[in-house]
Order: structure tokens, then C-alpha cells, then sequence
């Protein structure tokens, strides 16, 4: 069990936090789970070499225990971000370590043959770019696969600071909003994340759905 997951077992005895449903959280974790592997097929497929995703982390927590945790995580962070329409509204948010950006870029450059090149700094964003774009729509793809509703996403905007665009959202959301966090590896050692944050009393719909 993470770190985070004693920690919310702890703070469920304290504080009797809200959680809801717990069979369709269990649905919807299997989706996750789905959709992470299917997201490591896609990222073999375009880095032209083996890469394993898994799910290694589920949660359903209060927004301010999201903003907690990637506080102590630290400011060395970017990503991406996706506005969801339709019969449920929200946002999703591709969050991972500038570590693992820069192996991305990494892996992209020598799978591909680039060498130091002209418009090196372009390639490397456009591998991220599109290494950002295939894993948000391919996660996407899964769960609009599975779950009967209308919704539609935006496409994905990279984003400098996931953890400044979250702070600014704190200031919409109520302290007893929730989100759902999913922390994903992919082997052999990048480490991301999807945080998903429903809109209003949207998330009640999303589960009733699966």
C-alpha cells in the first residue's frame, strides 16, 4: 500500500471522509486499468520500443488532499490539460516529473535516429506534444468505450505548471469537492499522472453510469 493510500485510510478514521458508491469505484478502477494498458501498447507502438503502463495508484480524495500531496511533491512538474463536455463536465489533467519529460524526449530522440540536428528544441516538444496527445486520447478512448453518456474532451494543452493551474482551479472548487488521482508507471522508471476533477455534482452521474 502507497503512502497516500495509508494516509487516506488514516484520515477515513478521523475525519469520516465521504466516499461514494464503492462497487462502481471498483468499475471504474478495472476501466483505469484498461485504459493504462492500452496506453502502454500505444506508447510502444510510437517510442518503436517495449514500454509496460501500469496502474500503480487509484484514488477518490478531497481536493485539498490532491493539492497536499502534489505540494509535497514539489513545484518540478508539467503536463497537459483537457476540458470534458457534455453530459458530464469537468477537467482532466496529464501531470508528470520534468525527469520524466526529459526521458521521453530521451527515448523519442534516439528511437527516431535524431542526432544534434537544426530545431533540435522543436522536436523535442513536438515529442511531448504528442506523446501527451496519445496518452489523454487514448485514455479517453477507453472509458468513452465502456460508459453509455455523451461527453467530449478538448484537445490536450500543454501546460508549464500542472500544480499552478490546479491552484487556480482551488479557487472554484469547495474544500469537500472530490477528484479522482491515478498514478501511472510505465517500466522500466516514468512515473505520471491523471487527475480527474468532475464538475459540480457531476461525478455522482459518472458513476451511476458505469
Amino acid at each position: 500500500m502507497s503512502n497516500l493510500a495509508l494516509q487516506l485510510e488514516e484520515s477515513m478514521l478521523q475525519e469520516q471522509l465521504y466516499y461514494p458508491n464503492k462497487e462502481a469505484l471498483a468499475k471504474l478502477e478495472s476501466l483505469y486499468r484498461k485504459g493504462t494498458r492500452v496506453m502502454g501498447e500505444k506508447l510502444s507502438l510510437f517510442y518503436l520500443k517495449e514500454l509496460r503502463a501500469e496502474l500503480s495508484g487509484f484514488f477518490f480524495l478531497p481536493f485539498p488532499w490532491l493539492m497536499r500531496q502534489i505540494e509535497e511533491a514539489g513545484p518540478v512538474e508539467q503536463g497537459a490539460h483537457s476540458r470534458i463536455s457534455g453530459d458530464i463536465r469537468g477537467e482532466l489533467y496529464l501531470r508528470f516529473p520534468i525527469e520524466t519529460g526529459s526521458k521521453l524526449i530521451r527515448l523519442g530522440m534516439k528511437s527516431w535516429g535524431f542526432r544534434r540536428i537544426l530545431f533540435t528544441k522543436k522536436i523535442q516538444e513536438s515529442i511531448l506534444t504528442e506523446t501527451m496527445n496519445l496518452l489523454i486520447n487514448t485514455f479517453w478512448a477507453t472509458l468513452q468505450e465502456r460508459i453509455p453518456i455523451q461527453w467530449a474532451l478538448t484537445p490536450p494543452v500543454p501546460v508549464a505548471s500542472i500544480s499552478k493551474s490546479l491552484k487556480l482551479a482551488s479557487k472554484i472548487y469547495s474544500s469537500d469537492h472530490s477528484v479522482l488521482w491515478a498514478e501511472i508507471s510505465v517500466q522500466p522508471d516514468l512515473k505520471m499522472d491523471l487527475i480527474f476533477i468532475p464538475m459540480e455534482d457531476a461525478l455522482s452521474s459518472f458513476l451511476l453510469s458505469l
